[in-house]
């Protein structure tokens, strides 16, 4: 955060966007949100914004659940959240996933039968849990190709005004998602 300087990442809030619009299409209309609410700080809050502006681009029939950013996402205050919204797939956050499927299994709900499960950002090389693989090797190629530009330019020292160069993650389905029956989809 501090000193400002020019950024190149994945961008977040698209991804999420992405993430939600997807899991839609496979057929969940109740999808939750949730992950230690410092996961989100840690990048603006960009999931949750493009968690909340995909929920609204959903059509109106579709439920919109409050999302669970919790100081200390444990058991007990994530399966109290699932049992009031009861989410049909929910979006968490990767160093956890593991983590709330055993969670869920303990609560007798199968990961994806009961419930699909989905990451923001799928840990590099991971290919059991679906959600958003943010192509972390392009991202690196466009940092090296930016500081090479900045070179080359002799760009040096704290930017006056700091850019961002954001990159699109792509979608992966994998064996936590489960796509519903069309005759279970509200829209």
């Amino acid at each position: 955060a501090r000193p400002q300087i020019h950024m190149v990442m994945n961008h977040q809030f698209r991804n999420m966007k992405l993430l939600v619009q997807r899991l839609h299409i496979a057929g969940h209309h109740r999808i939750g949100f949730a992950m230690p609410a410092a996961n989100d700080e840690r990048v603006d809050h960009n999931y949750l914004g493009g968690y909340w502006v995909a929920q609204h681009d959903l059509p109106s029939e579709v439920v919109r659940l409050p999302p669970l950013l919790a100081d200390n996402l444990d058991a007990p205050t994530f399966l109290r959240w699932f049992r009031k919204q009861r989410p049909d797939a929910v979006i968490v956050a990767a160093r956890q996933a593991y983590e709330i499927i055993s969670w869920l299994e303990g609560a007798g709900l199968r990961v994806p039968a009961d419930v699909s499960l989905a990451v923001a950002s799928i840990p590099h090389g991971d290919t059991t849990i679906g959600g958003i693989d943010e192509k972390v090797g392009r991202v690196g190629a466009m940092t090296v190709d930016t500081l090479v530009g900045m070179l080359h330019r002799n760009e040096r020292g704290i930017p006056a005004t700091p850019w961002r160069i954001l990159s699109d993650g792509a979608w992966l389905p994998s064996k936590t998602i489960l796509p519903r029956a069309a005759s279970n989809r509200r829209a």
